[in-house]
């Protein structure tokens, strides 16, 4: 029923999704239980259990890295999603210091890999002295993602950005950037 109930204002509905993984674990831990002790209560654990695979499916995803085919169907987008925390800036700074390494190439090398048509990167480091630092934009341009928007979210030390970047193997129509001004309460987008 949940789907059909207006949770803002109704928010007491919400509240059981938002514990449900540690009560399909808590089910889970009593059906074990109840079948070593070999209790007729396990039959009403795999009853529950049973009826509610479909949820247990969507909020837990199996899935490995041979799910994902490596040709791309015809006619199908594919979109990579990706919170590549500033491209592990942190690391890579301490390699030019003579300590740590980067996670960047290979992070660009799985990037690569997909074979995505957009690409929507969150915590997107790009730094503004590209000469020194090199330029992540340059890189994903060459990787043929020629289109791209990107929104920095905030500004370290004057010489760099994170944000949040979409890039595309095609032309991008329209885009836009929405601030959410939390000072303002009581107004709804």
């Amino acid at each position: 029923s949940v789907p059909y109930v207006n949770t803002s204002s109704n928010w007491f509905v919400a509240i059981p999704g938002i514990i449900f993984p540690l009560l399909a674990f808590l089910l889970l831990g009593l059906m074990i239980y109840w079948i070593c002790v070999k209790s007729r209560w396990a039959w009403a654990c795999v009853v529950v259990f049973l009826l509610g695979i479909q949820q247990i499916r969507a909020v837990f995803s199996f899935h490995t890295r041979s799910d994902i085919p490596g040709e791309k169907p015809a006619n199908t987008l594919r979109v990579l999603q990706w919170n590549v925390m500033g491209w592990d800036q942190g690391e890579e700074t301490k390699m030019i210091e003579g300590g740590g390494h980067s996670l960047r190439p290979v992070m660009m090398e799985a990037i690569s890999d997909q074979n995505a048509d957009v690409l929507c990167l969150d915590e997107f480091f790009q730094p503004k002295d590209t000469l020194s630092q090199g330029s992540n934009i340059a890189l994903i341009t060459r990787m043929g993602y020629p289109y791209h928007v990107f929104s920095p979210t905030k500004n370290y030390l004057k010489d760099s950005s994170l944000g949040v970047i979409i890039c595309s193997k095609y032309p991008m129509v329209a885009s836009g950037a929405f601030d959410l001004d939390r000072s303002r309460k009581g107004d709804h987008l």
